[in-house]
């Protein structure tokens, strides 16, 4: 990379991607009041959710079920703007479309069980940020229209209000060679090396919210809603999340390694435009829900949604299903929005259950006469 007057480096995440800082974006202190954290490092993990699944209370029902929920396949998806691209070394572009939002043409890769970084190991990033600010009171459900609390990485739905146990993420999945992805249920990999997160957008645009819950089916097959005291979240959902990042330089690589490891890695030089942007886009979506308009839209799949459970095995818990998913909003008309299709905040990383005993079992191997 080459001196220059720098540019900005626009991340955006959208789907079903878990969020994993070193630290929480936000806790509870002493009095139980929310507080902003600290974080320092960040990683994306996008689950491998290309097949589809059934929603897991839905795997022994006691009765006739209509309309079973499920989850839809999902692609992991990387876009880039083609004048962006100043060059590229085995970088697979595997189709183009027209943004159906902006009308710019984007090149499509997907991203199959690789890892995702940025430089060359060298270069100085600015320090990760995120907009922090707390509703005053914190119990309101809504953005409402003051740009600072909308942009605020508070309405990112987080696992430690959502399913307190499942809140750790598996720390073997921070640092495991994507030679192990699938086996793990890795599609991709980012890490992110700084910048300023915040949201970008919401389901409904921030005018409705969300209650999440465990569900089961009844013996007449009908599902079986928690009391509105177990109802969790309350909140909107921001489900585009962003990442600017201020680069000092004329250009940035872009670097792709899949199973095969550095040696069968690929990458792409990256330029900013007259705007001074390059915008990477990340998709965990359905595949219509990223190159359609959405009055073009297939009918969405039954809520609850079972999108939301694909974050649960990435989790140190081994608690018993099924897993909590957003039930139902504030707004109750069907359509095809009504789905959120969010990513989720896990508090940071500890070792698991199965990292623990494996560890064990090698003590005790050599420990033996």
């Amino acid at each position: 990379m080459s001196d220059g007057d720098g540019f900005t480096l626009r991340l955006v995440f959208e789907g079903i991607c878990a969020f994993v800082p070193d630290s929480p974006f936000f806790y509870r202190d002493g009095q139980g009041k929310s507080q902003a954290g600290n974080p320092s490092s960040l990683a994306v993990l996008l689950p491998d959710v290309r097949s589809a699944g059934i929603a897991n209370w839905e795997t022994q029902p006691a009765g006739k079920v209509e309309d079973p929920c499920y989850r839809a396949s999902h692609a992991p998806l990387l876009s880039l703007n083609p004048g962006n691209v100043a060059g590229s070394s085995g970088m697979l572009v595997h189709g183009f479309f027209n943004d159906p939002q902006t009308g710019e043409m984007r090149v499509l890769h997907v991203l199959d069980n690789e890892a995702l970084t940025f430089g060359d190991g060298t270069s100085v990033w600015p320090q990760l940020s995120f907009e922090s600010t707390i509703p005053d009171p914190e119990t309101l459900p809504l953005p409402g229209t003051c740009p600072q609390l909308r942009s605020s990485l508070w309405w990112l739905p987080r696992l430690s209000e959502i399913s307190p146990a499942h809140q750790w993420c598996d720390a073997r999945l921070l640092t495991a060679p994507p030679a192990k992805f699938k086996e793990l249920g890795v599609a991709c990999r980012i890490d992110v090396p700084g910048g300023h997160l915040s949201t970008a957008a919401f389901n409904k645009d921030g005018t409705e919210f969300w209650n999440y819950g465990s569900v089961t089916r009844g013996a007449d097959g009908k599902l079986q809603y928690p009391p509105d005291d177990l109802q969790v979240w309350r909140k909107a959902i921001g489900n585009e999340i962003l990442c600017e990042i201020e680069i000092p330089d004329t250009e940035v690589v872009l670097n792709l390694v899949n199973k095969g490891g550095a040696s069968a890695s690929a990458s792409a030089t990256l330029r900013p435009g007259a705007d001074g942007i390059v915008e990477v886009r990340i998709a965990n979506a359905e595949l219509d829900a990223v190159i359609l308009r959405p009055e073009s839209l297939p009918s969405a799949t039954p809520l609850p949604d079972a999108d939301f459970q694909a974050f649960y095995p990435f989790a140190t818990a081994s608690e018993t299903t099924p897993w909590p998913a957003p039930l139902f909003s504030s707004d109750p008309r069907p359509g095809i929005h009504a789905k959120p299709c969010s990513g989720g905040a896990f508090s940071g990383s500890r070792v698991g259950p199965a990292a623990k005993a494996a560890k064990g079992s090698k003590a005790a191997k050599a420990a033996k006469p």
